[in-house]
């Protein structure tokens, strides 16, 4: 089975701000969300936060695949180099790095339940996140 990424084009709504001027947790600049991102049936299994953004792990139980996609929460509609990437153990690494406003292209891989995986991400300037290997749920 062959997943494809979802390519979102530029967001052009409001920014939803909380004190301190930065964005709702897991919720970009143009209000997407993580599930938003990676797709409806896709379900939040881990995340991590850090300075500036924040990086999730979905799943989705019916195509069997993970997705990893990293959101700004600071610095919001300034166009910033942010990444993400999803390390399936023993299957490779997906990554994507790109400038962008609110988050990262989202990356997916094949990854049935129990498969362990790790994810990672990060905002210019040298803030990142990463986990060690854990297994789907």
């Amino acid at each position: 089975m062959r997943i494809k990424p979802i390519i979102l084009g530029s967001v052009t709504a409001a920014a939803l701000l909380a004190a301190g001027g930065t964005a709702l947790a897991g919720t970009s600049a143009g209000g997407d969300t993580p599930t938003k991102v990676c797709g409806p049936d896709f379900v939040v299994q881990r995340s991590v936060t850090f300075k500036g953004a924040a990086t999730y792990l979905l799943y989705n139980a019916d195509t069997k695949s993970a997705c990893a996609v990293t959101i700004k929460t600071t610095n919001l509609r300034k166009r910033t180099k942010i990444w993400v990437a999803l390390d399936v153990k023993n299957a490779g690494v997906v990554k994507n790095e790109e400038l962008t406003v609110d988050h990262t292209v989202p990356v997916y891989h094949y990854a049935p339940v129990g498969t362990r995986v790790k994810f990672s991400g990060g905002i210019d300037g040298g803030a990142t996140s990463g986990t060690d290997y854990a297994p789907i749920k």
